[in-house]
Parts: C-alpha cells; structure tokens; sequence
C-alpha cells in the first residue's frame, strides 16, 4: 500500500466535495506522449489551466460522491481487491470533447473499449448493484481529459497513437473542481 494511503481517513473528513474513483493510469512513456499533445492543444487553443501530469489518468469508474460524510471507503477498497483484472492495451487514437451540461472537457479517446477494460467496468457495476451502493451505467469510453470547459473540439484523429498496458487499477480520491487527487490503493494484476 503507498504510505499516503495511511492518511486517508484524516483525508475523508476534510470539508468540500470529493469523489471516489477508479481509475487506470497511463505508463510514464504514455504520459509523456499525452503531455506534448496536451502541449501543443493547449498552445492551439489558448486553454490557461490544462490538467497536470500527475492527475492524467483514464476512468473506469466512479464510485461516488460526497460533501462532509465520506462514501464507503471499506466497501470500495473491497470491491477494488476483487475485480479480477488481465493487463491489457489500451490505444488513443483520437481528440474530441465530450458535450456535458456543464462542461467540455477536451480529451484522448480509444476507438472503443478493450473488452479486459470493459470487464473491469461490469464487475465494479455489478458489485455496486449487489451492495445498493448505486446504478453505475456498464458504458465505457476510454479517454483521457487534458482540459475542462473551454468550448467544443471536433473529433479528429491523433497523427500518432498513444499506447500503454493497464496493469492495474487505482482507487482515488478526487477533489472535485481542484485538479487534484490522492492515491487510496493500487492493485496490480497478476499478468
């Protein structure tokens, strides 16, 4: 367990709106790759705040969200620990922006999901439904954000994919509104 993971529950107390995550993170040469396009979007574009390195990752899946009283963070670690996960790749091949009610975040996008990355997905959803801790809709799209709200980009092809290997998945804490997250708990798989 990474030793900020011990400051957790000090963490979950702390006013403001937080959300549990769970996510995959990009290989430090995909990371790389996903900042110079970032780059060079953000010079394109005139965005002022783009995502920072670190907080780069792509999204399995939410787990909730909360102001004050936390989410269950036993209840997500124990459903973290038993997804049953393979390595797999994971290929950007594309730019667009999601047209949400509030925001337009621009982001990396797959072609369509990994069918491992799909699986991922339906157990985490199915174990949600078996708690009644929610309906998590079983949809994925594989993406990266790199920017939120500054307008709509059209979908355009990326001059050269961006690849990794999800070799695990982490649970976080997102502070909504902050570009900002802590790492709860990895979990790699036994590929």
């Amino acid at each position: 367990m990474d030793r900020d993971a011990q400051a957790v529950p000090d963490l979950l107390s702390q006013p403001g709106a937080r959300e549990l995550i769970v996510i995959a993170t990009p290989d430090e040469e995909a990371i790389a790759k996903i900042v110079e396009v970032q780059r060079l979007a953000t010079g394109y574009f005139g965005w002022v705040k783009p995502q920072k390195p670190e907080t780069l990752h792509m999204t399995i899946c939410p787990l909730g969200e909360w102001d004050g009283e936390p989410a269950s963070l036993t209840s997500a670690r124990r459903i973290c620990a038993d997804v049953q996960g393979r390595q797999s790749t994971t290929t950007l091949v594309r730019g667009l922006s999601f047209n949400l009610k509030r925001k337009k975040p621009y982001v990396l996008a797959a072609a369509k999901a990994h069918p491992d990355l799909l699986s991922l997905k339906h157990q985490i959803v199915d174990a949600l439904r078996a708690s009644e801790t929610r309906g998590e809709s079983k949809s994925l799209t594989p993406h990266v954000s790199l920017n939120w709200g500054h307008g709509l980009v059209p979908e355009h092809p990326l001059k050269q994919p961006i690849e990794w290997r999800t070799r695990g998945i982490d649970l976080i804490i997102s502070y909504i509104g902050e570009a900002r997250h802590k790492l709860v708990e990895r979990w790699l798989f036994k590929d």
